[in-house]
Parts: C-alpha cells; structure tokens; sequence
C-alpha cells in the first residue's frame, strides 16, 4: 500500500515542475558570488535554488558581492551575472587574478625584465624567444659562459621541486643546484642515481628547442633548503674548423629560456612567476 504522505509531497513536486514549465519567462534571480574561477566567471549561491557554476559575468566578480542573476532569452540554461563592479576593483582582487596559474618560483624566467635577477658571463637575445611572454632568450655564447639565479623555497609545500628550461644549440649545457646558505651541492633525485650535476645535450638539432627538466629535494637530513642557486653553463667544445693549413676552435653557442622552478609533476609547460605577471601590468 502507498504511504499517503509520500504519493501527495510526489504530486506536489509534479505540479512545482509543470507549473514551472508552463512560464515561459525566467524572471531574474539575487544571489551572492562565492568563488571567483576567472575574471569572467563566478559561482554563485542563490538561496531556495542552490549553486550556479561558472556563471558568465557582466562586470568583475567580487567573492561576497550580491549579483542579479539574468537569463538571455529567458532560458534557464543561460544565465549571465549583472556584477555591481563596473569599473576596477581593488588591487587585492586585481592580483588574485593576475596570479592565477603562475605557479614559477624563479623570478623573471621568460627574461621579459631582461637581466633582472641574474649574474653570470652571458648575453640576451632580443628576438629569438622561446615563450609567448618575452622575445629575449639568453645566450651562452661559448664554453665557461654561465647563467646563475637564486629561486626562494620557503612558500613550497611539496618534497621534492624540479627545475626546467628550453635550449637550443648543437651543444651541451651543464646544469648545477646549490643551498644558497650553506653552499652545498644540491644532487638530482632519484635517490638510487644522484648525480652533482647533468649534462643536457639537444636531440632535436641546431635550429631546434628542447625541453629538459632535473628533480631535486627540498630537504635533506632534516635541513631545508630555503633558498637554492641554479646555474647553467656552455659544456660545449669548440668545433674543430680549418682555415688553409690551420685548424681553428670555433664556439659553439647554446640559447636558454623559459626557465622554471616548480613543484615536481608531469606537467612540461611554463609558467610565469606571480612578480613577472604583476610587473606587466
């Protein structure tokens, strides 16, 4: 036998439904933003209807603000959040968007603030970038020229963190991490196959970028390593040329770019270091 209860609360909702249905308009909604995906989307929370995600916004989305959700054609399967912010928010809410996805701890690696950052015996290449953020790459004009940066660790939150880059040449670049304190040297993981440092030649040819990576710990016998010094050198001999009766050592150049210290995963991609994202502003 139905319970009675059950069957009328059935034929109460069936009702709600065709009820809803039947009208043809979808009158606007209030409800307040609760998370912020882009600069252009929100959620919102709209009490007695539950949470609309990813909701298009007309204006920037502030978390807290009260918006008035509103249906194109009057289709519920098209909502768009009329935002009380027309104009620019504050700078607090501006570099929460600027800072998404910039996940870089090496400050400046596309080297779009040029030289900022760096020491070494190299050069910078206007014009043959790598990324889509800068046109310069850096330039290791012969054997012995270095690029050295210092990458700060102590937001980190995983084990183990790797550095990145792109290159290209017909030679080799020999790459080095030290504890920026104590100087030691920082060797690659895994633990079974450390080594001090790796050499990294280019598979791909002369006129080709690379893409290589190298995992180290972030600590070790119970010391973090706070701050760490990357460092990239040209490991390449000249190239043997003869001119006449004399043979000549010709140097080999290697370009770097798209330099990245991030938590170690699979992801391959470079991103932008929050200060470099702001600075372009």
């Amino acid at each position: 036998m139905v319970d009675s209860n059950l069957l009328n609360g059935l034929v109460s909702e069936v009702g709600q439904l065709i009820e809803f249905q039947k009208d043809p308009i979808a009158y606007p909604w209030i409800g307040v933003i609760t998370n912020t995906t882009s600069s252009k989307y929100c959620d919102v929370h709209v009490e007695g209807k539950g949470l609309l995600c990813d909701v298009p916004c007309h204006g920037i989305p502030v978390i807290g603000d009260s918006v008035i959700i509103h249906f194109i054609e009057g289709k519920y399967d098209m909502p768009v959040a009329d935002c009380p912010h027309k104009l620019s928010p504050g700078n607090d809410v501006l570099n929460s968007y600027y800072s998404e996805e910039c996940f870089n701890y090496l400050v400046n690696g596309d080297f779009s603030n040029q030289a900022e950052g760096y020491t070494g015996n190299f050069e910078l290449i206007n014009g043959e970038g790598y990324t889509l953020t800068s046109d310069y790459s850096c330039l290791l004009a012969e054997r012995g020229c270095y690029l050295e940066t210092v990458v700060d660790l102590r937001d980190i939150q995983k084990d183990e963190f790797k550095f990145q880059c792109v290159y290209t040449g017909a030679g080799e670049l020999k790459i080095e991490c030290h504890d920026y304190n104590s100087g030691d040297i920082i060797q690659t993981l895994p633990y079974n196959m450390r080594y001090p440092y790796k050499i990294w030649t280019n598979p791909l040819g002369r006129n080709d970028w690379s893409y290589n990576k190298e995992v180290y710990p972030v600590v070790e016998d119970g010391i973090r390593h706070e701050k760490v010094v990357v460092r990239i050198t040209n490991n390449t001999n000249g190239e043997n040329i003869t001119i006449g009766d004399e043979v000549r050592s010709s140097p080999q150049a290697m370009l770097v770019d798209a330099l990245l210290v991030f938590d170690e995963n699979g992801d391959n991609n470079y991103y932008q270091h929050v200060n470099d994202v702001l600075h372009d502003q």
